[in-house]
């Protein structure tokens, strides 16, 4: 799993429309839980990945995607914008994602410790950023704040 972490592949460019249709299929598949539909939020400058707010009952958890990886990710969300490492939960009912071709890593599997066996298939450029950033886990440079 390690090696599937942190590789990348071509980007689709039907990849954040699939990923969107499965956030939905995941959120009608849960009691209580809704999109914040203004939440959605594509890489940019300080972040990598996707994300959208999505709320299960009285929890918010902030749903990832790595586009380049095609990994699916949860991380609380308190309201608070926040730049840096995210706290990494287990992403309850994972199947509409992994039927929509994505990989979803377990919360335990992004908090691992970062080793440099995990940066074998990183570029010189994307190696530069992590000796800069310094990075703690392996989740943290998949889901990175640095890009």
């Amino acid at each position: 799993m390690r090696e599937s972490l942190v590789s990348s592949t071509a980007l689709d460019d039907d990849l954040a429309k699939r990923w969107r249709a499965a956030v939905h299929d995941y959120v009608r598949a849960l009691r209580d839980a809704s999109v914040d539909r203004t939440s959605f939020h594509a890489p940019g400058p300080g972040w990598n990945y996707y994300s959208v707010r999505v709320e299960i009952g009285e929890t918010a958890i902030r749903l990832l995607l790595n586009a380049a990886t095609r990994l699916v990710a949860a991380s609380r969300d308190d309201g608070v914008a926040r730049i840096g490492p995210l706290e990494f939960v287990d992403l309850e009912a994972p199947e509409s994602f992994r039927s929509a071709g994505f990989v979803v890593p377990t919360a335990e599997d992004l908090l691992k410790p970062l080793v440099s066996a995990d940066l074998l298939h990183l570029s010189p450029a994307e190696r530069r950023s992590i000796e800069y950033f310094r990075p703690d886990r392996v989740g943290d440079i998949v889901f990175n704040w640095f890009d």
